[in-house]
């Protein structure tokens, strides 16, 4: 009887210890310790910070550069608040404050930088702050359109075939004319309006002869001086796949499925781009190249990154790009490589693929696509990037 007694003591207790864990379940989690020492159970705490907003709508943005946003984050309290560290989804964003310490009463900048070079469409990224003695973050985000001046949404791959749609739409009004589609002439399956050589909108086809040809990006040329050079992403399961052996980063290779949207390469001209790059040894030289004849990679300054204490091995570089390709019209795609050592015998690669069009000396680069049609120089970023670092792909 006795027996029966404690039992049942034990069943009612482990029911009550059941609910109250239910309970708990259903609320934020406490730290048992902290509960029993307190007495009672105990909620994360929230830091006294406020951002002027939470997330920032930036509209319409540039696929070829960097975007950043400014938050203003206030302390309500009367003692000092200190930024512990931030969490971001990739290492696209940035996070730098004007100061990780934000006085009572008081207030400090936090820049958000992302660097979506290379995509189109809709765009959102958000952070989560953490800070000293809370548990607590706040998040904070940016969210905004990439469109170059046409409006060029991702191209999916067509199941099962190398054929990529992709629709472009002006978005100012103006009438462009498509001057090539990938380096061939453009194969407009519709158009507004349905006649002439100008459009406002049009759906193009590029059928590539294989699935392991279809590349990243789908290049367009146009006669548009605010865009010469569109770069559309192509989306697919297939080409993600392939991408993915190159997809990484560890000590000694990163390489990324972004491209990089040179624009309009003027013959004999130099043009400055920046970009990022990760490597343990920092004070290692630097050396930079594409695999195409005529184009000339120069590193001009490797500095800190601007958010080193989250990414320890990113570095900023600064460098030139130019052309000595007498040939007006021609559509570059290839890898840019950068990496430590010489590029005969590289280490630490870092790769993404680049994007560029010709122009002769005086800036045209239409008249020679009129008359002879374009031309597509290709480089490969592949196998033969990781054999000249002894790796070979998974």
């Amino acid at each position: 009887m006795k027996h029966g007694r404690t039992m049942a003591l034990k069943a009612t207790a482990m029911a009550v210890l059941m609910a109250t864990g239910l309970a708990t379940l259903t609320g934020p989690v406490t730290p048992i310790a902290s509960a029993v020492q307190a007495g009672q159970p105990s909620s994360p705490s929230t830091p006294p910070i406020v951002p002027d907003t939470r997330m920032k709508n930036l509209g319409v943005v540039d696929p070829r550069g960097v975007f950043e946003a400014v938050f203003t984050l206030t302390n309500r309290s009367t003692q000092p608040v200190k930024i512990r560290s931030f969490r971001v989804a990739c290492n696209c964003t940035r996070m730098i404050p004007d100061s990780m310490t934000i006085p009572p009463r008081g207030q400090t900048n936090l820049k958000m930088t992302v660097d979506l070079r290379g995509d189109t469409g809709r765009m959102q990224k958000t952070a989560l702050i953490f800070f000293e003695g809370y548990d607590r973050p706040i998040e904070v985000g940016v969210t905004g359109q990439m469109q170059y001046e046409l409006e060029a949404p991702q191209a999916p791959l067509r199941v099962r075939s190398p054929q990529v749609t992709a629709q472009l739409r002006s978005s100012t009004g103006r009438p462009v004319r498509l001057l090539s589609v990938h380096g061939e002439s453009p194969n407009l399956l519709s158009q507004v309006p349905d006649s002439g050589d100008r459009v406002l909108m049009a759906n193009v086809r590029k059928n590539f002869n294989t699935g392991a040809e279809v590349p990243a990006a789908l290049l367009v040329a146009t006669d548009s001086k605010d865009t010469p050079l569109v770069a559309v992403r192509i989306i697919s399961a297939d080409v993600s796949r392939r991408e993915m052996p190159f997809i990484r980063m560890n000590s000694d290779l990163n390489f990324s499925h972004k491209f990089f949207n040179m624009g309009m390469l003027k013959q004999g001209e130099a043009q400055t781009y920046t970009t990022t790059v990760f490597r343990d040894d920092h004070d290692a030289p630097l050396v930079g190249w594409i695999p195409v004849e005529g184009l000339e990679v120069n590193v001009v300054k490797v500095e800190p990154d601007p958010a080193q204490e989250q990414w320890p091995k990113a570095q900023s570089v600064t460098f030139t790009v130019t052309s000595t390709i007498d040939r007006a019209g021609a559509t570059v795609y290839a890898p840019l490589y950068f990496a430590t050592g010489t590029r005969e015998q590289p280490t630490a690669l870092n790769r993404v693929w680049a994007a560029g069009l010709t122009a002769d000396a005086s800036g045209n680069y239409v008249e020679a696509i009129e008359s002879e049609g374009p031309l597509l120089i290709t480089g490969d970023g592949g196998d033969e990037a990781l054999a000249s670092v002894g790796k070979k792909p998974q």
